[in-house]
């Protein structure tokens, strides 16, 4: 019985580290959505192109840490015998006692925050891109014929007809 209390102390502790990780990443997470506003603001499309690398890469390196957190939670659940596939970090509290708890739930608060902060920011982002393109869409409009041929009528069985007439572009001269 010792033993396995030793092995579940263990895949706490390193959870622990996991978390840590995660912690990080969301703290990146939150620099790189700035900066990517930022970015956008200003059109530099290089920067911004490699921002986009970086933030491709940083995702699939952190699939791995995803990956482990799983494993891990999946070990404490069977271990506990909570009857769910996954230990959620709120049950994983529950079976701590002492010093270890207070930092667990540090850590637990803390990714808590950390999400909530990464979700308004990323809501924030896409709607500047969402304005952006409005505002895109709007300038192309007005330089070539106000959004002519983007009409749309429906007949009584619910075929589209659209208005195809209209050139985007006259090569004429």
């Amino acid at each position: 019985m010792r033993k396995i209390a030793v092995d579940i102390e263990d895949k706490i502790s390193e959870l622990m580290m996991v978390l840590d990780i995660d912690i990080a990443h969301l703290q990146e997470s939150l620099l790189r959505l700035n900066d990517l506003r930022m970015l956008v603001v200003k059109r530099d499309n290089d920067k911004l192109g490699k921002l986009l690398m970086t933030i491709e890469a940083s995702t699939n390196s952190h699939k791995e840490n995803e990956q482990r957190r799983q494993r891990i939670c999946q070990y404490l659940a069977e271990a506990a015998g909570t009857g769910s596939k996954y230990a959620t970090l709120a049950d994983i509290e529950q079976m701590i006692d002492g010093p270890m708890k207070l930092e667990f739930n540090r850590r637990r608060l803390k990714l808590k925050v950390l999400a909530s902060e990464v979700k308004n920011d990323y809501l924030s982002a896409s709607m500047l891109l969402a304005d952006c393109a409005r505002v895109n869409r709007m300038l192309l409009d007005g330089i070539f014929g106000g959004g002519k041929g983007r009409e749309i009528s429906y007949s009584a069985n619910g075929s589209a007809k659209r208005e195809n007439n209209i050139n985007f572009m006259s090569m004429e001269l």
